[in-house]
């Protein structure tokens, strides 16, 4: 399991540019032919809701582009857990496998709930995604 440390955390809860994309997802441990279809389909929902919300399709696919190109990395694909926690900001990307513990004591497990959290200004989410 990936170890989720203090650092890591305290770079999440940073100031970070609006708008902030917050994705959980079951993954299958060495790839699934789902997976990145199912990545795509948040990624393709928190466009439309950016979009509804008023976000400019240029910067609304500046900030999605990082999550696109792993759409093409097998590799990536390959070595996931049971699941994964991504979070995208403007020129921010994190990834972790989402069975992740943290030094704290703490854990995620999202081996079946999908769940996509949009923010367009600092400290409020727009709206919330559960699947």
């Amino acid at each position: 399991m990936d170890l989720f440390t203090r650092d890591d955390l305290k770079t999440l809860l940073a100031e970070h540019r609006s708008p902030c994309i917050s994705v959980f997802m079951p993954a299958h441990r060495g790839g699934a032919q789902e997976d990145p279809i199912r990545w795509r389909n948040h990624l393709a929902e928190a466009e439309e809701r950016l979009a509804k919300a008023g976000w400019r399709a240029p910067e609304v696919r500046e900030l999605l582009a990082p999550g696109r190109r792993l759409l093409d990395d097998n590799t990536f694909w390959n070595n996931q857990s049971d699941g994964l926690a991504a979070f995208l900001a403007p020129k921010f990307l994190r990834l972790f496998g989402s069975r992740w513990r943290s030094r704290m004591g703490w854990w995620l497990p999202a081996s079946s709930l999908s769940f996509l959290c949009c923010r367009s200004s600092a400290g409020t989410a727009d709206s919330l995604f559960w699947r």
